[in-house]
């Protein structure tokens, strides 16, 4: 289900992007296959350079309500050019205890595309994730576009009121 069409328009949107956010369920539902939101065309890398982007790709973001729905062991967590965790401070926490690499637990701005061999964990909320503070502090990092590829996030957000733009499409 899904074809060509759809896979180049989440491209697009991800060309646009300067993060993408996944749920930790894609993640747990491929248990064995590293994560990315690289871009499969070369003119819409290309495109970025021209959008002011400086990178190739946007940064990879996983969110988790309170960091124990993370899949420890999965091999995006291991990539050379780590991911960031959207979590709680708890979470934060939670992970930092049971993970088996260098986590850094940020709650304030800072340049998210440094030092990518950590694994950084954004937390905002106490006990579960505050999904208003989690935007605004991508937001005040310099992250002004996510696309946000976790349907059960896309309702978190429509809930919350926080949603701006919404385009359905539909890849395998």
């Amino acid at each position: 289900i899904g074809g060509k069409t759809d896979f180049w328009i989440m491209n697009v949107c991800r060309a646009y992007a300067d993060g993408v956010i996944l749920g930790t369920g894609t993640l747990k539902a491929r248990p064995s296959r590293a994560w990315r939101a690289d871009l499969a065309d070369p003119d819409l890398i290309a495109a970025r350079r021209g959008l002011g982007k400086q990178d190739a790709a946007p940064l990879d973001l996983i969110v988790s309500i309170d960091g124990r729905d993370v899949p420890l062991e999965h091999p995006t967590l291991k990539l050379p050019e780590r991911p960031v965790i959207l979590t709680s401070q708890a979470g934060g926490a939670w992970l930092r205890e049971r993970l088996d690499q260098p986590v850094r637990l940020i709650d304030s701005p800072c340049d998210l595309r440094e030092n990518q061999s950590v694994l950084r964990v954004l937390t905002a909320g106490e006990e579960v994730a505050d999904t208003a503070g989690l935007l605004s502090l991508l937001r005040r990092s310099g992250l002004s576009h996510v696309s946000v590829e976790a349907p059960g996030y896309i309702w978190q957000l429509i809930r919350e009121e926080l949603l701006d733009e919404y385009l359905l499409n539909y890849s395998s």
